[in-house]
């Protein structure tokens, strides 16, 4: 059996990123971590990174961070919280050998699949607007495709 063969690995691999990645918000801030909120905070609130390579690390990191904190409705340095500042790290640093396309993008077949499925599970029940919901699920599906595309073109 190959699946038996890999299953320890596996376990050992989530173990490891769980406890990578578990309750970030709770440890104290070390001098890179700080440096990096406040470098992302600036970007929050200029909207841009000057970038000064004798001072501080390249912008791939503030500018990977961005989103993160946009998802979690953080909008300035004043709202950042330590997971946001810390989880895009943890992600690199739990896959240190993966392209950061490969990063963002391993869940979307999954939630392709789960947001269709569900889709269609809920049209079946509901009388849904298709001639609003149509273009607007273009729209996203082209706007992901975008998305996906410009993380290939960005410089790791």
């Amino acid at each position: 059996m190959p699946l038996l063969r890999w299953l320890p690995l596996a376990l050992l691999t989530l173990a490891a990123f769980w406890l990578r990645t578990h309750d970030l918000a709770r440890r104290p801030m070390h001098a890179d971590e700080a440096n990096q909120a406040v470098k992302l905070g600036e970007l929050l609130d200029a909207g841009r990174y000057a970038f000064d390579p004798r001072d501080h690390h390249g912008p791939t990191l503030y500018y990977a961070a961005l989103p993160v904190a946009w998802l979690r409705g953080e909008s300035s340095l004043a709202s950042l919280t330590e997971g946001t500042v810390r989880l895009v790290p943890a992600l690199f640093g739990a896959f240190p050998g993966a392209a950061p396309a490969t990063l963002f993008g391993t869940n979307k077949a999954a939630s392709l699949w789960g947001t269709g499925w569900a889709t269609l599970q809920y049209a079946q029940r509901v009388r849904l607007p298709w001639n609003a919901l149509g273009p607007a699920a273009i729209c996203a599906l082209i706007g992901s495709a975008g998305g996906a595309w410009a993380v290939t073109v960005i410089e790791p």
